[in-house]
């Protein structure tokens, strides 16, 4: 079943689409998980450092209070050093849940036991905190310095303004020293209760922490991106294959369908003429005789020309093309090729010759060939009344062919491809004009097997000129 190439491209739109919006989804949920992560690590800066603020006013009231008042510090200890470590209850709990010979009953008891011991550190941090501020108020810069550390260990590098809130009224009760200015309406807000009833808070302002979560995400970025346009440039590229396969296609069953019916022609003709001497009552004349043979001469010779294009076309690319170069009588050619133009055509067709050169080296069949391809594509083109003007001079590089017709001319568009094998300009008249599309592909490969070019000027409306170089000097 033949696919056409309207259903290919909507599939492949929608195969584009898909893959499109699923690097969207999974871009969002990346951006999701990355954000998250981001958030938690702020809590946990806040935690630590909150907890160190605590350390810090338990040591004051210790080196002020009396000893009974001292060991109500709950959760502290001072190493050998004599520094303070801060209740730990996290990891090692953590590495109890992790062991590898606990069964699953005993993770799940574990589990429970984590949640309890949470809220336990929570409940005992937020005594600590009572107990504290009954003696000294919070102090948020001790809190701020750690804050900054912790930031920069979790490789947190954005702008932020810290406060301490009374969350009743909203006002600010403290601010860090570390604040840097921007506005916070546009800033993301963290809010870390640290009593009892959540009458007070940390609350920290982020100064638009998508630009880290897109830093951190640039990598996946780039080769999202990347990999979306490898897509789109490999789906395009196929795309434009298959519309070049569809149109060579197409291009190669008007041909068959062109050519078939440009040999039959000058076959029938020739059949025709031939069977007129045979089936003839009488004894043909002399003149009778002559003509009807030189009907099915001339049509033998187009059929061999045209089975020559064809042939020269498929030898083109193995270098079989044998050129036979030989002095040629340019003028001589030339009348032979308007005799030829006239007795064929049914068009009034009148010709103007500027020759300045007498003669040249070329192989002559396919010189013939070439002028006579330039001279028929200029009569049927062109409108009921034809005026081919034929000249020839001769440059340093070589001798210049000029063929110049009154036609409707070639769109610029059009004047690039129309060298190409097949190729027929769809607009216009040509679509009811007989071709195969290999008339003007042969003279291109001929020329160039010369040594030489072909080269067209053309307007629309203003017919066309085709200049043919043939060099002095050129290889087989």
């Amino acid at each position: 079943m033949k696919i056409s190439l309207r259903n290919i491209a909507i599939a492949i739109s929608v195969i584009m689409l898909g893959v499109f919006f699923y690097q969207l989804y999974w871009l969002n949920g990346l951006y999701q998980t990355t954000s998250k992560q981001f958030d938690k690590d702020i809590y946990e800066a806040m935690d630590i450092a909150d907890q160190y603020e605590i350390a810090v006013r338990s040591e004051m009231i210790n080196d002020t209070v009396s000893e009974e008042s001292a060991s109500m510090n709950i959760g502290m200890h001072s190493d050998s050093t004599g520094n303070k470590v801060m209740y730990s209850y996290n990891q090692a709990t953590k590495d109890t849940v992790n062991q590898s010979n606990a069964s699953q009953d005993d993770k799940n008891s574990l589990s429970e036991h984590v949640k309890d011991t949470e809220k336990l550190a929570a409940y005992l941090k937020k005594t600590m905190h009572y107990i504290n501020d009954q003696f000294i108020a919070v102090d948020i810069n001790v809190f701020d310095s750690t804050l900054v550390e912790q930031l920069t260990k979790a490789n947190i590098n954005r702008p932020y303004q810290i406060f301490i809130i009374q969350c009743g009224n909203d006002s600010i009760c403290a601010a860090g020293n570390n604040n840097s200015k921007f506005n916070t309406k546009y800033a993301r807000q963290y809010d870390f209760y640290y009593d009892f009833n959540d009458e007070h808070s940390y609350r920290l302002f982020v100064k638009n922490p998508n630009k880290q979560l897109l830093s951190q995400m640039l990598g996946m970025l780039i080769s999202s991106v990347l990999i979306l346009a490898f897509l789109i440039f490999t789906f395009y590229y196929l795309l434009k294959t298959i519309r070049k396969m569809q149109t060579e296609e197409e291009l190669k069953n008007n041909f068959t369908n062109n050519m078939t019916h440009e040999l039959k022609t000058p076959i029938a003709v020739s059949y025709a003429a031939i069977d007129a001497l045979l089936v003839s009552d009488s004894p043909a004349d002399e003149k009778r005789q002559e003509k009807y043979l030189n009907i099915a001469k001339d049509q033998m010779e187009q059929l061999t020309g045209l089975v020559e294009q064809i042939l020269s076309m498929s030898r083109k690319d193995n270098k079989k093309i044998d050129l036979k170069p030989e002095k040629i009588d340019l003028p001589q050619m030339i009348q032979n090729l308007i005799e030829r133009a006239k007795l064929f055509s049914d068009k009034e067709v009148t010709f103007e010759t500027d020759l300045k050169t007498p003669s040249l080296n070329a192989d002559k069949m396919h010189l013939f060939n070439m002028l006579n391809n330039l001279i028929e594509n200029g009569i049927k083109y062109s409108s009921e009344k034809v005026h081919i003007k034929i000249s020839s001079y001769e440059k340093s590089e070589g001798t210049i062919l000029k063929v110049t017709d009154n036609g409707p001319g070639i769109d610029a568009k059009y004047q690039s491809r129309i060298f190409d094998k097949f190729y027929r300009i769809p607009t216009g008249n040509r679509y009811n004009t007989k071709g195969y599309g290999i008339g003007l592909f042969y003279v291109k490969e001929m020329a160039e097997r010369h040594g030489g070019e072909i080269v067209v000027e053309s307007q629309t409306n203003k017919g066309a000129t085709f200049m043919i170089k043939i060099p002095k000097q050129w290889i087989k």
